[in-house]
């Protein structure tokens, strides 16, 4: 997915990051389909499943984090935690969503 290859941070956002951030995580392609299948198959209403696959990897990366021990020490993640995920692209190539859509979940 050429979508989630991001070489280069701009310089405005990585300022805003290294004094505000936490921390970052990195995912892989089949996190972000996983993702994008499980929210498909979730009781969300539709409007908000308008996500496409670069748009999921705030998803993708919560789910990522909370499935990893260290991760969630790292990020000081537990049973109370609130996490927000912000869909940063809709639908842009609709052909490759409708695959990994019908793909199984591994």
């Amino acid at each position: 997915m050429d979508g989630l290859a991001v070489k280069t941070i701009s310089e405005d956002a990585w300022s805003i990051l290294q004094a505000c951030g936490f921390g970052a995580v990195s995912i892989s392609d089949a996190s972000a389909k996983k993702a994008l299948q499980y929210l498909d198959r979730s009781f969300v209403p539709a409007p908000v499943k308008r996500i496409g696959e670069t748009g999921i990897a705030g998803l993708a990366a919560i789910i990522e984090v909370a499935k990893s021990d260290e991760a969630r020490r790292i990020f000081e993640m537990d049973r109370e935690s609130h996490c927000l995920a912000i869909a940063t692209e809709g639908i842009s190539d609709p052909t490759m969503l409708s695959q990994i859509l019908l793909e199984a979940i591994p």
